[in-house]
């Protein structure tokens, strides 16, 4: 172990000071309506909860047509755990997303007892900084990735312990908390990599390989018994065919977008870890504050100026622009900060020595550059999710700097971790009114072509908490070149935003009947950038969302032709 670092408290305590923080982000979350994935994994946990040994034996309809459930990535460990908890509660998505609070508490007492390991000192304020930042509160829902975090995590401290300890036990126990994080989500096939890298720099290479191997056959036993059963498996399939995927040179400037916009508090801590004046820290967190919602103000024709200017992967519009400043700006920080603490010698400020000559700065630093180069290399397209364990890395790095130069003081620690609360209860409510919109789209079009009195089959395009909303109105989902509709028919299609089966629509099969439009005084929105994009907030125009209602004239099968 570092003997830089005294050896943190027990994980008991870490659980006592991770409990009211993941209380509130579960409680915060879980009033949400299902939204984004959710409806996926919901098919995912019906089925195992239908069939606990067969839970891939069915077809989804995730994209244009049903396909076999093996193609959508899904791994067991949420999917069972969700189907445990549909078991006991029912039709209660409600009550679902509380039977998540282990997850987000896993995650609390992990980060909580790192942070005490490398940043001793700063770890309650930096525990509330993070977890309730744009980055995790807006995330969680009832999708994989903060339940990945947290046994990620997890499984590292079990690793870290197992070193002080030199315990072959905890070892193997670490890379067992490592398959499972990976049996949650595959983007945790990096916490092996740190465990190895770890190992090596501990000079006990022999520990990161044990931990690897477990949970490598961990991942390889499953998979490949899904590929013996299934004749394919979710990773392949994931790996090779998904459709989204982007090239990895268009992914590297929005994953800086999507630091700078959903941790700019990390910055502020940096800056504040230097010798700067407290209230040049605060007047920096309250100018991100006021410009952040008056991008919101500014007229149509300045943004759409800017945002002609762009490339196809990152157009620049102003809130990009703001969000790429803070990003490079913050990782530029980073890595000067790193620069720094690793030619200490007992002085913070020194740049004699090796780089990265003390353990725990050689550490964090191959677990950054691991992470960066995994958001990269992993990520099929970019989105806030995907930089979640980057933040992490680059909290533990900051709050580190902090501990050691003991600045900036308690208070403002405090007020840094208020400004990224603020601004995660900001990311949150947009978010919860993106998902509420389209749950009440989907209640208004069933209660307005219950109202007509006329009869007909209701068909419906559209995938994400929509899908879910519309199979429990009774709702059809139209399947191209398969669904045959009949005069009389409806077909509920809401805007392009959402994703959504393709079809095209002629004059001489269906009439529009009714548009609606719901609108709100919000100024922002989350969908698509902030699941999938180039931004994690972008600035609205025009309503909130749009449904469009037809009446179908003549009988037909939409075609995608």
């Amino acid at each position: 172990m570092d003997a830089s670092v005294p050896p943190p408290r027990s994980w008991r305590s870490s659980l006592r000071a991770a409990l009211l923080p993941a209380l509130l982000l579960t409680l915060l979350n879980a009033p949400k309506p299902v939204h984004i994935d959710d409806t996926a994994y919901c098919f995912f946990a019906a089925q195992a909860a239908a069939h606990p040994l067969d839970p891939l034996g069915f077809k989804i309809l995730w994209d244009q047509k049903p396909q076999p459930a093996v193609e959508v990535p899904a791994p067991p460990l949420v999917t069972y755990w969700l189907a445990a908890g549909m078991k006991l509660f029912g039709p209660r998505p409600f009550l679902w997303k509380l039977w998540f609070l282990p997850f987000i508490l896993l995650l609390g007492a992990s980060f909580h007892w790192l942070l005490r390991r490398f940043a001793r000192g700063v770890e309650q304020p930096l525990l509330w900084l993070v977890l309730l930042s744009p980055a995790i509160l807006p995330a969680l829902n009832l999708m994989l990735d903060v339940p990945m975090l947290g046994l990620s995590l997890f499984s590292l401290c079990l690793f870290f312990h197992a070193g002080d300890r030199e315990s072959l036990p905890l070892t193997l126990l670490a890379g067992l908390a490592a398959g499972l994080a990976i049996e949650t989500k595959h983007a945790a096939l990096l916490a092996p990599a740190v465990m190895t890298a770890v190992g090596i720099l501990r000079r006990k290479p022999w520990s990161g390989g044990a931990a690897a191997a477990v949970a490598g056959a961990i991942f390889v036993a499953w998979e490949g018994m899904n590929g013996l059963r299934y004749g394919t498996c979710q990773f392949v399939t994931s790996v090779f065919h998904f459709p989204f995927s982007v090239p990895k040179s268009q992914i590297l400037l929005p994953a800086v977008v999507y630091v700078g916009g959903l941790a700019p508090a990390l910055l502020v801590l940096g800056v504040a870890s230097l010798k700067v004046r407290p209230r040049i820290v605060l007047l920096l967190a309250g100018l991100f504050l006021l410009v952040l919602p008056g991008i919101a103000l500014l007229p149509d024709r300045w943004a759409e100026f800017l945002e002609d200017r762009g490339e196809e992967f990152l157009r620049l519009s102003p809130l990009t622009l703001l969000f790429l400043l803070t990003g490079a700006s913050l990782i530029g920080l980073a890595a000067a900060l790193a620069w720094k603490l690793a030619g200490r010698r007992g002085n913070p400020g020194s740049f004699r020595g090796f780089p990265f000559s003390r353990p725990a700065d050689r550490i964090l630093a191959a677990w950054l550059c691991l992470e960066l180069a995994g958001c990269i290399a992993l990520s099929p397209f970019m989105a806030a999710r995907r930089v979640l364990p980057l933040i992490v890395v680059l909290a533990l790095l900051f709050g580190r700097y902090a501990a050691l130069t003991r600045r900036p003081q308690k208070r403002i620690l405090v007020a840094i971790a208020a400004f990224s609360v603020a601004l995660g209860l900001g990311y949150a409510a947009v978010d919860y009114r993106e998902a509420d919109a389209q749950r009440e789209s989907v209640d208004r079009a069933a209660r307005w072509i219950e109202e007509r009195h006329e009869g007909g089959k209701v068909w419906y395009a559209g995938h994400w908490g929509f899908q879910y909303y519309a199979d429990r109105q009774g709702m059809a989902p139209i399947i191209p070149d398969g669904s045959a509709l009949r005069p009389g028919d409806w077909l509920v299609i809401p805007e392009r935003r959402i994703s959504q089966q393709i079809v095209i629509l002629r004059n001489r099969d269906v009439e529009l009947a009714q548009l609606l439009e719901l609108d709100d005084t919000l100024p922002y929105r989350t969908v698509m950038g902030y699941w999938a994009g180039k931004v994690p907030l972008e600035r609205r125009r025009g309503p909130r969302l749009s449904v469009e209602i037809y009446r179908v004239r003549s009988s037909f099968v939409p075609s995608r032709r």
